[in-house]
């Protein structure tokens, strides 16, 4: 499901094809790492040629919630280049913020679920407080 919904918003969104989608039911050492650290999804961007990945914990099943903030984090890859990684990187929260706020903001067109509206704000008023003002 998810190759088939980037392959429809590839041409658009992603013209150069840098986007690619790995998932756990497909890799085992993917699915341990994902257990390891209970994480439902990851996105990086690869510093040596730019291509991004979109890395999901399917084995069990994904939220679409998890699918688009992760898809977001891909475009915003796309849009502004690759971050270091490190959880209180200033960069990086507001990343979060904004691929939640943008989720958020299109809640009833991608038809979101009020306790899927309630995680996205969960997740903005969380990075949102890490965020230097």
């Amino acid at each position: 499901m998810f190759r088939t919904v980037l392959a429809t918003l590839q041409p658009h969104l992603d013209p150069h094809c840098r986007i690619s989608i790995l998932c756990s039911s497909e890799d085992p050492d993917l699915y341990e790492y994902f257990e390891f650290f209970g994480l439902p999804g990851s996105t990086d961007m690869s510093d040596a040629d730019g291509t991004i990945c979109v890395k999901l914990h399917d084995k069990n099943g994904v939220d679409k919630l998890t699918w688009l903030e992760e898809f977001a984090h891909a475009l915003q890859y796309i849009k502004d280049g690759n971050i270091p990684f490190s959880c209180d990187h200033q960069v990086r929260n507001e990343r979060e913020v904004e691929a939640s706020s943008c989720i958020l903001k299109n809640a009833a067109r991608l038809r979101l679920t009020p306790d899927e509206r309630k995680d996205c704000e969960r997740r903005i008023r969380h990075y949102g407080s890490k965020l230097c003002r």
